[in-house]
């Protein structure tokens, strides 16, 4: 059986390889890794683990601060959030997920992510508390309260699509399960992982979707006037019958469309 059917051009990854890929992140793009608030981007001195960017690449995405009320008067939280690794299972769960997510459903990536977190949370000093029939904190005082780091595991489930929007074609991720072994009682544990999810997906993942622009290759240049072909044109295709990517005994395959121009 032909592997390319939905599409012209086939590419499949182990999921291996995903270790290597990780060490690149971290040695080239940092910022997919590390997110925090404007008050740790720019300090330092209070990250959690240290990061090491090439010269003129951020070392984090700033993100906007947790905004827990609409009363302005009230500061915001500020949060650090520093991915130290990442195991992935193309289909097949090779990371240990715990056993409220399993079986994994079919074209899911089960992910394994170990990672470190801070926060600073503005605490409310009584004595500055205003009268209760006017703002009562429109002048008083939050000194900011710098937490201790804490790290965990969280195992999660991903969907991964490419998907045609008018004439552009994105790959996106979406999360399909969540759970955090280490965090007790079942209450505590069951708001932060829906917590934890939230923000993984409108916070973390969106940063990592991109548009696909299709790749064409000038061949008019390099082949004789004679030759039938001109330029070759590859677009991934979006699904159509058969999933794409298709995600399953730890490979993750992709199918493209190759359109060819003649002279």
């Amino acid at each position: 059986m032909a592997l390319t059917p939905p599409g012209d051009l086939y590419l499949g990854l182990n999921d291996s390889i995903f270790p290597k890929v990780f060490a690149a992140i971290v040695s080239q793009r940092p910022s997919l890794l590390n997110y925090a608030t404007s008050y740790f981007a720019s300090n330092p001195q209070t990250w959690c683990q240290p990061i090491a960017s090439p010269t003129g690449t951020p070392p984090v995405t700033v993100v906007s601060p947790l905004q827990l009320t609409t009363d302005n008067s009230v500061p915001s939280v500020d949060l650090l959030i520093q991915i130290t690794n990442i195991a992935a299972g193309f289909g097949k769960d090779t990371v240990g997920l715990p056993p409220s997510m399993q079986p994994l459903p079919p074209q899911r990536i089960a992910l394994k992510i170990s990672f470190a977190a801070r926060f600073s949370i503005p605490k409310l000093d009584p004595s500055t508390i205003g009268c209760p029939d006017n703002n009562p904190f429109s002048k008083a005082s939050f000194p900011p309260h710098l937490c201790s780091c804490f790290t965990g595991d969280l195992f999660l489930t991903a969907a991964g699509d490419i998907m045609q929007c008018d004439s552009n074609m994105w790959i996106t991720f979406a999360l399909d399960q969540f759970d955090s072994t280490n965090i007790t009682p079942a209450g505590l544990q069951e708001t932060a992982n829906y917590f934890l999810a939230l923000l993984v997906d409108t916070k973390l993942l969106p940063q990592m979707w991109f548009n696909v622009a299709p790749a064409v290759i000038d061949l008019s240049k390099t082949l004789p006037a004679s030759a039938p072909i001109k330029t070759i044109t590859v677009t991934p295709s979006a699904p159509a019958g058969s999933p794409n990517p298709n995600i399953a005994s730890d490979l993750l395959e992709a199918r493209s469309i190759l359109t060819v121009t003649t002279p």
